[in-house]
């Protein structure tokens, strides 16, 4: 039995945020109704705890055909040369418990799985009169967050506050402005 690995330029060419908004909706829905098994392990592995952490995350919901295992490393030697942190997720089999597959998505994953969360968030608690949000911080995480409201919301302007406070965005300048690479690899909609 083979291991399908695939690497994070087919993962970012295949799934977008907007293909998670509904998936992510039904997992909290299972997870609220008790199908859901999930745990964590941390540890420090860097010769100073400040500077690395890796985050082992497990889960599970009952009657699905498979579940995720994800490995999570943060270093600050990444952050400091502007590289994708590592990680992987691996995918197994619920009914025979093997490997499927690794995905190695330099956390792009994480990364829109987050942004479909705060859209869903949104689409569910906001008034439908918002059409204005508020995006706190200008890293890969507020730039996803406000192409996933204009995706999955009514909201239809942002104002980003941060180091770089004040900005504005529409959907059309969330989705058709120049980002950094490192930002739209991170958060790019197919």
């Amino acid at each position: 039995m083979s291991v399908q690995i695939v690497d994070a330029a087919r993962i970012r060419a295949l799934v977008g945020f907007e293909d998670l908004i509904e998936p992510v909706s039904r997992a909290f829905q299972d997870f609220s109704a008790g199908l859901a098994q999930c745990a964590m392990v941390t540890m420090f592995p860097a010769d100073d705890p400040t500077l690395g952490d890796v985050y082992i995350k497990t889960g599970s919901i009952r009657g699905h055909s498979h579940y995720l295992v994800k490995v999570s490393p943060w270093f600050a030697v990444n952050r400091d040369l502007a590289r994708p942190q590592g990680g992987f997720l691996a995918l197994f089999d619920s009914a025979t418990g093997h490997t499927v597959a690794i995905l190695n998505d330099e956390r792009y994953l994480s990364d829109i799985r987050t942004a479909a969360a705060g859209a869903l968030a949104a689409r569910v608690l906001a008034p439908e009169s918002v059409r204005v949000a508020g995006i706190l911080g200008t890293g890969v995480q507020a730039y996803c967050q406000a192409r996933a409201l204009f995706f999955g919301s009514q909201v239809r302007k942002t104002s980003d506050l941060g180091s770089q406070s004040g900005k504005n965005s529409s959907p059309e300048a969330a989705t058709s402005a120049k980002p950094s690479k490192r930002r739209d690899r991170h958060c790019r909609k197919r």
